[in-house]
């Protein structure tokens, strides 16, 4: 996917619908002031604890926002997943009746296969990486007719949903000065700063990932998609999340 018509004022908008779509269904998980942080960094530093969730993430928000705009339309969906996304596209599809199917890789944990099982996931195991799952997993979708994609991450719907997170930051703590999000295939980020960015531009984001994957930031800087080896085997590189269907906000 392209991003030439996409903007962030765009998102901030889908963000605020999303926020009134899903609010029936998820909860507006707490934040939680960390005392030993606050003295440790010599501030008031607080966690949003979105593994309060039924699904234990913040996936669910960006599959309720998108399988919401899909129940009664008769189609089969399929997604990839390494887990949550797929735990959480479950949860939704079992609320509004919609059959599917989750790809997963085959290196999957044995821990969140089995959690995915226990939900009833029709699991289909396809690469060794979340690259050859997701490619088989849209392959799967577009070969059979009445079937649609779900992605984990790169597309408006899950942005937005993954964005009412943001809504709910501000509510608690209207004053913040930095907000530090986590990024992998930058679904959650784009969301979030989208809305920060918009309600209270002199906040600072700050992207946080691995050390031993910068794939991001090699990436920003590099101003296209790059590899980066990953220090678990030669054979592998770790996009994080990052593939050739991809958006690219200004924000």
């Amino acid at each position: 996917m392209g991003s030439s018509n996409i903007t962030s004022d765009r998102v901030f908008d889908l963000v605020c619908q999303a926020h009134e779509r899903i609010s029936p269904f998820i909860e507006s998980t707490r934040i939680v002031k960390s005392e030993q942080f606050s003295e440790s960094f010599n501030c008031s530093l607080f966690f949003k604890m979105e593994q309060e969730q039924r699904t234990g993430s913040f996936k669910l928000r960006g599959a309720y926002n998108k399988l919401a705009q899909k129940q009664n339309s008769g189609i089969t969906v399929v997604t990839s997943s390494t887990g949550n996304h797929g735990l959480a596209c479950l949860d939704a599809m079992e609320k509004f009746r919609i059959k599917g199917k989750v790809c997963v890789p085959t290196i999957i944990s044995r821990a969140k296969q089995e959690k995915l099982e226990s939900k009833g996931a029709d699991l289909y195991f396809h690469g060794f990486d979340c690259e050859e799952t997701e490619s088989y997993a849209r392959q799967l979708a577009e070969s059979n007719k009445g079937m649609e994609y779900i992605p984990p991450y790169n597309d408006l719907d899950i942005i937005a949903g993954q964005g009412t997170i943001a809504i709910e930051i501000l509510r608690d703590l209207p004053t913040l000065d930095y907000i530090f999000v986590s990024v992998g295939g930058g679904g959650l980020m784009a969301g979030v700063a989208s809305y920060i960015k918009k309600v209270r531009p002199e906040v600072t984001i700050v992207g946080c990932q691995p050390e031993a994957s910068p794939v991001m930031l090699e990436s920003i800087k590099a101003g296209n998609i790059v590899d980066f080896p990953a220090p678990f085997g030669p054979a592998m590189t770790i996009k994080c999340g990052l593939r050739l269907f991809f958006f690219t906000l200004s924000i």
